[in-house]
């Protein structure tokens, strides 16, 4: 009796072929996208897609009404946004690339330690990855201070019901 025997790479061939013919058709390539760190920038899809992977939304983050994708740039780095439609076919793929370019950007250096700030006119600090702790706790907290200002002044919500609608 003879064993029934099959190479190796007859198996590989075979389950490739099969692996082919389960995959659906491949989406379009990848579209290289720059948007700045801090900064929203829209795209205009041609339909709705049913679910929406970003790869690290540490560096860019989306917002999806119907067929408008927002894309926000949140922190310095390369990630991927991926479209997908109700059966899971791939629609569409965006390579991230968020900057943090300001052309009035300055970096200070004081004993190894750095602080980044915005000069257009009179320089303010910025918040960048890289700052010194100080420096970056500095600038969060005026940022606080300048946004609690602002909520100051903004209407309030009644306070027997926080779903209503601002006055």
């Amino acid at each position: 009796m003879r064993p029934c025997f099959t190479p190796p790479s007859l198996f590989a061939a075979a389950g490739l072929s099969m692996a082919c013919l389960a995959l659906p058709a491949a989406a379009a390539a990848a579209e290289e996208l720059m948007v700045l760190s801090d900064e929203t920038q829209t795209i205009q899809l041609e339909q709705a897609p049913h679910t929406v992977v970003v790869g690290n939304p540490s560096i860019a983050d989306v917002t999806l009404d119907g067929r408008l994708l927002l894309l926000h740039g949140r922190g310095f780095g390369r990630t991927n946004v991926i479209l997908f439609d109700a059966e899971g076919r791939q629609l569409r793929e965006f390579k991230v690339n968020v900057a943090t370019e300001d052309p009035y950007g300055v970096a200070i250096f004081r004993a190894g330690k750095r602080q980044t700030l915005s000069c257009k006119g009179d320089c303010q600090p910025t918040l960048q990855v890289g700052d010194a702790p100080e420096a970056a706790a500095a600038t969060a907290a005026a940022q606080t201070l300048r946004l609690d200002a602002v909520r100051a002044n903004l209407p309030q919500q009644s306070a027997s019901d926080p779903l209503s609608p601002m006055r």
